[in-house]
């Protein structure tokens, strides 16, 4: 599982630097936080910002949705759900589902380089944010903390928190240690 979420991450970011995040419309369904449900083709894209892309059908116009009126987004091939993270609400994509959910979220940055670098002048640069939910709380997991994370939020789980005290789990293991927490007793 850690190699796919791996392979899923590369395949989102290396993506989203070669087609300008933008990759179409697919279809699929737009949950309202009203509880509307809009049948629709949404724009497939690597994250979505204050305002998600939508088509009532193939032809027709581009809509635009503001971010916050929505809970969640359905497609064949990923789920997205509306997550508070300290001061924001974010759509983040759901990775596993459990006692304890694992979500992802990509933010691109264009990045300016000093003139002198030759060729290309700015690139795009792409940070993996991690998210559990847990119980209606959000906790974003940081590489700098990650082991007093790990042992607040899953303290109910023994087996997993010792694993990850003698760091036979790391950062790199977030879906591993998600999924033994969600069978956990």
């Amino acid at each position: 599982m850690s190699k796919f979420l791996y392979l899923l991450s590369f395949i989102l970011l290396s993506g989203s630097s070669t087609a300008q995040n933008r990759f179409g419309f697919e279809s699929g369904q737009i949950v309202t936080k009203q509880g509307d449900t809009i049948r629709c083709f949404i724009e497939i894209a690597v994250s979505y910002g204050s305002k998600v892309a939508y088509k009532n059908s193939i032809e027709s116009k581009v809509l635009l949705m503001p971010s916050n009126e929505i809970r969640a987004i359905v497609t064949p091939y990923k789920y997205l759900e509306s997550v508070q993270l300290e001061d924001k609400e974010v759509l983040m994509t759901l990775m596993i589902k459990g006692k304890v959910n694992l979500f992802n979220y990509v933010i691109i940055k264009e990045v300016e380089r000093p003139p002198g670098y030759g060729g290309i002048n700015s690139y795009q640069s792409d940070i993996a944010i991690f998210v559990l939910t847990k119980d209606g709380d959000s906790f974003e997991i940081k590489k700098s903390n990650f082991k007093d994370q790990m042992r607040q939020i899953l303290n109910d789980c023994s087996s997993v928190v010792n694993k990850v005290n003698d760091g036979l789990y790391k950062f790199n293991d977030l879906d591993f240690i998600v999924l033994e927490y969600n069978s956990c007793k």
